[in-house]
């Protein structure tokens, strides 16, 4: 019994002291804002990007539908993604679910990881998602990137 309780101590304490994998891989990189390879689209500022997870823009330039893709939960790339666009999940999720209940759109795309953000970005057209920038392939299109001090 004293052996389980100093493991459950030890658990407790490394996992609130200790920041996530994904938070210490990726908490000084850029974040790139990216899309299927057949957007048309160059580049997008941020009052556009928040127009878009905000559901207030739904359509690219030519007319078909904007996909989103986004992380699950409390995922670290999330929190900052959105805190860029002075937002925060819980907000986001309100304004999505008010959204698909009126019919006005259908949810995003959510993912588990960034391989699944690639995946997401890369197999569907229209869709847009955000990943390190490390991590964009060459069938993405990059349209504006999100630094630490922006």
């Amino acid at each position: 019994m004293k052996t389980f309780s100093l493991f459950c101590f030890v658990f407790i304490l490394t996992s609130v002291t200790e920041p996530s994998l994904l938070e210490a891989q990726y908490s000084e990189e850029s974040i790139s804002i990216v899309v299927h390879e057949s957007i048309e689209t160059d580049a997008i500022n941020i009052a556009q990007l928040k127009a878009f997870y905000t559901l207030n823009t739904l359509n690219w330039k030519d007319g078909n539908r904007i996909r989103l893709a986004d992380y699950k939960g409390d995922n670290y790339l999330r929190i900052r993604f959105y805190s860029k666009l002075d937002l925060t999940p819980s907000k986001i999720k309100k304004i999505w679910l008010r959204a698909q209940f009126t019919g006005k759109s259908i949810p995003p795309n959510v993912v588990n990881s960034v391989a699944e953000m690639i995946e997401a970005v890369t197999d569907l057209p229209g869709t847009i998602g955000y990943v390190p920038t490390s991590r964009v392939s060459p069938d993405m299109r990059i349209l504006f990137e999100i630094s630490n001090d922006l």
